[in-house]
């Protein structure tokens, strides 16, 4: 009997003591504020003030540069860079703290692949290419989440729990704009699709009444939701790959499109998406008229931007007109009550 009772007791303890892990949860709070506490391992680096990244791996050596405050990749020719990723990188490394210490000794530097020559490279310049940061990302640590770094004066080596190589080691086009068309859906008040293969336009223009009206091919009110999730995906326009503009460029049909698309803006601004002929793999080339890159578009993504006419027409039922087939019919005979 007591040793029932025992049992029942620990049932109880090991039960409340998952409650309070689960609830205070005092070993990740105390992680966070080892991290809040720690030293930053650049503690003068500043966002605004960083004018170019260097990235080296190997004889692979990438460059961003922050020209009138818009970031470009330096390749063949200064191509615009995503600024989302290029100031997610610079916040990261803003992150780093002095936390996770794994070794003091320079010996163990290759190691943790930490060493000059090996892993990644990575150097932030600021005005008149003065050094703002400089450390080597390494190899990834025991459980392939984390990642050891080096700041490049130092023999410390951290480990830093996120997986850094996602980060910094990329494919040039990996950080590249893909943008190729951005704007506000709400503010276009006319949207024109061309097949121009097929010699079909679709010609739409919103009512004073933010409702949409088909005026070409055929005259009738449209849909509102379709035509909103269509402005939607081109508003925020990203190409799925860029597409080799030295090689591909006379294959890819853009002087003689498939299809273009184009909004009015409320400020009478115009925005035009050029598709031009499919590739392999089910990718079309697109192009901006603004642009000269030419870009890659999914073949999903171009099919649901050129709707059929059908599609968008509103039935008339759904607009509280007849239609032709209630006109005609006769009324229902009155209903005879019987007592």
């Amino acid at each position: 009997m007591k040793l029932k009772h025992n049992l029942i007791l620990l049932i109880v303890l090991i039960v409340f003591a998952s409650v309070i892990l689960l609830v205070e949860r005092p070993f990740e709070n105390k992680t966070k504020k080892t991290r809040e506490e720690a030293s930053p391992l650049f503690p003068d680096l500043k966002v605004e003030q960083v004018k170019k990244i260097v990235v080296k791996k190997g004889n692979t050596t990438t460059t961003l540069e922050n020209r009138d405050n818009l970031w470009y990749l330096l390749d063949k020719e200064a191509y615009p860079a995503d600024p989302t990723i290029v100031e997610g990188v610079i916040k990261k490394i803003q992150d780093f703290k002095k936390i996770n210490l794994a070794s003091r000794k320079k010996d163990k530097h290759s190691l943790f692949e930490v060493k000059e020559g090996m892993g990644v490279e990575v150097i932030l310049l600021g005005p008149e290419k003065k050094k703002l940061a400089r450390f080597f990302i390494g190899k990834t640590g025991p459980d392939f989440l984390s990642t050891y770094i080096r700041k490049a004066d130092s023999d410390d080596v951290y480990l830093y729990d996120d997986y850094l190589r996602a980060d910094f080691d990329k494919q040039v086009n990996n950080w590249r704009d893909k943008t190729i068309l951005a704007f506000n859906p709400t503010e276009v008040i006319t949207l024109t699709i061309s097949k121009l293969k097929e010699k079909e336009t679709i010609a739409l223009t919103k009512d004073t009444q933010d409702n949409w009206q088909l005026e070409e091919p055929i005259s009738s009110l449209a849909k509102n939701p379709p035509i909103e999730k269509l402005l939607a995906t081109l508003g925020n326009l990203k190409a799925a790959d860029f597409a080799d503009e030295e090689k591909e460029v006379k294959d890819s049909g853009i002087d003689d499109p498939a299809y273009q698309i184009t909004v009015r803006l409320k400020d009478n601004r115009k925005k035009t998406l050029l598709v031009g002929n499919k590739k392999e793999k089910g990718q079309y080339y697109a192009k901006n008229d603004e642009k000269k890159y030419l870009f890659l578009l999914d073949q999903n993504t171009v099919e649901s931007l050129v709707p059929k006419v059908k599609d968008l027409q509103k039935a008339k039922t759904e607009s509280g007109e007849k239609t032709p087939q209630e006109k005609t019919e006769p009324p229902p005979p009155p209903s005879v009550s019987r007592r």
